[in-house]
């Protein structure tokens, strides 16, 4: 990997996974010393939006308006959930939801950019389009997820998903 010759976005990418590296450690961290890493996850969660949001208005610059005002409402959710909904000791899994479902939308919109324009290269050479492939996977499945552990621990601890159906 040579930073320099890395496009902006993909710099930015770079940075974002060093981010995330360091994160991880001080969870790692608060979870032996304090016995709850929720904390960094609370602080993580708006850079990793402002990150992922970035990279992909490089790319649409139609929606580039919407995607940079997205940031300031997102953090306010944040604190709209901190102070309401879940605590700063509590997991922020409203604000995993409300991430993943808006990077799935601008992967899409990057999907229907990229059939829309037409490049000598097969999609599947493009870094764009497996980093984009990469993240409707990654944050669909991260939804589905997050939904299914709310529902069980709003209905009841001991419910399964097919109790919770019928």
């Amino acid at each position: 990997l040579n930073y320099k010759k890395l496009s902006s976005p993909f710099r930015l990418i770079t940075i974002f996974v060093l981010i995330t590296f360091i994160s991880e450690s001080l969870t790692r961290y608060f979870a032996k010393e304090f016995r709850n890493s929720c904390p960094i996850y609370h602080v993580y969660y708006p850079i990793h939006f402002l990150c992922i949001t970035t990279f992909y208005g490089y790319f649409l610059k139609k929606s580039r308006t919407l995607i940079s005002w997205s940031a300031p409402i997102f953090v306010l959710i944040t604190f709209v959930n901190i102070l309401y909904y879940q605590t700063v000791i509590q997991f922020p899994s409203n604000i995993i939801l409300i991430s993943s479902l808006t990077y799935v939308l601008c992967a899409l919109a990057l999907f229907k950019k990229m059939l829309l324009s037409v490049k000598d290269v097969s999609l599947f050479k493009q870094e764009l389009f497996r980093f984009n492939l990469t993240t409707i996977i990654t944050f669909t499945f991260t939804f589905l997820c997050w939904s299914f552990n709310n529902i069980l621990l709003k209905a009841n601890s001991t419910s399964t998903v097919i109790d919770i159906a019928y």
